[in-house]
């Protein structure tokens, strides 16, 4: 009660806060106006400067408090009931909990996110209902975490907040798009502590808006799902971003597209990467601190409040499904919504595996960046690799760096130690070995009953876990191979594996 008494009270301050801006971009207009009015009415005189830089900050600014028409653009393909019946029956069992109207549109999102809005028209005037559901969200969820999920969207329905959220986001725009014309002089000193004031009670109000929609979509889903769900989509938000860009981006610069919400699954499940999300995750839920200037409570505070509440009664079973599994056609959705992510007609790209991409992506791109280090790779081979490993300066000072990067030393080792183990697997290739992996998977070389972990081995060797008097045995029989220079240190290698 006391909360939801708060909520609206911060709700009032905020509407009155929007109403005192555009007053005071009013008055300040008129202000600007009057001074060359008065100074030709009373002092006879125009000052033609002055005059200028009046009329001037006027129109920038009643250009930028001037209300914009919200041109939607579809964020990623659009969701039908006659396509997604599953999805839609979730959905629809949704609103009636929560007693609201169904969105007009539902989007999926190359996004792990969730999201409601009132699109359209003009401050939220003309505006219809959307709703965005990000696929790698429906990919790391189960069934109830997704309802739960849903089910906190439609709290912001349900308490008015997209309603007021366009006014809201139309007066941030206007006051940034203000403080741009007028830029730091003196006029814009009104507006910049302005400024300040009400992005903290609005974001203020932002926060309360997420408490009260995480308690309505406990009542309808369960607490604990949404607290499962809300950790798992941290964790995966942390993470997607470097799949997307590292792993998957990659991939179609080669041609090729590989399944998009299965691989970030995979991605997610990788020894490191798991291990580093926990690790995140813990640091997440052990920081209670909440900026004034964030619109969403921290995880903690969140995962918190949701304990606080009794558990709820259902009859319902646990539905620890994949989410996924209430979209049918995935391979044609995602290769649609990668289309509208980057842009590009995707049908000409070659569906693959996971598993195909170490002969197709992995291989040519490493051997590349290994051969732009002949210079640097002269005369080594595979009985060296220890020792420069754990002394990587004289390789380091022949690194020849991307044509963009500037690197200093220390750079320069830690891209040597990169390297190394890569040559090592193009070597290997190039020998007649295999290159296996897939994501989440160690990268393996094998030839009949012999099989090497390159990447383990490198790690192995940088922690101290191998000694060097071990790699050596393994290599032995290339010690006493001839120098190489230049290209020929691919020939090199060549020998060195093979003699291996």
């Amino acid at each position: 009660m006391f909360r939801t008494l708060s909520l609206a009270l911060r709700g009032l301050m905020a509407v009155a806060l929007m109403i005192v801006f555009y007053v005071l971009a009013v008055v300040f207009i008129c202000s600007l106006v009057y001074i060359p009015y008065a100074e030709v009415r009373y002092l006879h005189r125009l000052d033609f400067r002055l005059a200028v830089f009046c009329l001037a900050g006027a129109a920038g600014i009643f250009l930028a408090v001037l209300p914009r028409w919200d041109r939607f653009v579809a964020p990623g393909p659009e969701l039908l009931p006659s396509d997604q019946p599953r999805l839609f029956d979730l959905i629809d069992a949704v609103r009636r909990a929560t007693g609201q109207k169904p969105p007009r549109h539902v989007y999926l999102l190359i996004d792990v996110n969730a999201w409601v809005a009132q699109r359209g028209g003009v401050m939220g005037i003309g505006s219809k209902r959307v709703m965005g559901l990000g696929l790698p969200l429906l990919q790391v969820l189960t069934v109830d975490e997704v309802r739960a999920v849903i089910a906190h969207e439609f709290g912001h329905y349900h308490g008015g907040d997209t309603m007021l959220g366009p006014w809201i986001h139309k007066t941030r725009m206007g006051i940034v798009r203000t403080l741009q014309a007028v830029g730091g002089g003196v006029i814009g000193l009104p507006f910049v502590a302005y400024s300040k004031l009400f992005f903290r009670v609005t974001n203020a109000v932002s926060r309360q808006q997420e408490f009260a929609a995480d308690a309505l979509a406990a009542q309808v889903a369960g607490a604990e799902a949404l607290a499962d769900g809300l950790t798992h989509v941290h964790q995966a938000a942390a993470a997607f971003g470097g799949y997307w860009q590292n792993e998957f981006v990659p991939a179609l610069q080669y041609q090729v597209r590989p399944p998009l919400g299965i691989g970030f699954s995979h991605f997610m499940h990788h020894k490191q990467v798991a291990a580093d999300l926990e690790r995140a995750l813990e640091n997440a839920m052990s920081d209670a601190h909440a900026d004034p200037y964030d619109t969403h409570p921290p995880l903690s505070e969140r995962c918190a409040a949701l304990a606080r509440l009794a558990p709820r009664q259902t009859d319902r079973a646990v539905d620890a499904r994949p989410a996924i599994t209430l979209l049918d056609r995935v391979p044609e959705l995602e290769r649609d919504l990668i289309g509208m992510a980057v842009n590009l007609d995707l049908t000409s790209l070659r569906p693959v595996s996971w598993s195909e991409l170490p002969g197709i992506v992995w291989y040519p791109a490493w051997r590349a960046a290994v051969l732009r280090q002949a210079r640097a790779l002269a005369g080594t081979t595979a009985y060296d690799l220890a020792a420069i490993m754990r002394e990587p300066e004289t390789v380091a000072r022949q690194y020849v760096p991307p044509p963009d990067r500037l690197m200093d030393q220390r750079q320069r080792r830690l891209e040597v130690q990169r390297v190394l183990p890569i040559a090592l697997v193009v070597a290997l290739v190039d020998a007649g070995w295999e290159l296996k992996g897939d994501l989440g998977d160690p990268v393996t070389c094998s030839r009949g009953p012999d099989e090497l972990a390159p990447f383990d081995l490198a790690r192995q060797i940088a922690s101290g876990k191998m000694s060097l008097d071990a790699w050596w045995e393994r290599w032995q029989p290339s010690r006493h191979c001839g120098p190489a220079v230049g290209a020929g240190w691919a020939r090199r290698w060549h020998r060195d594996v093979v003699a291996a």
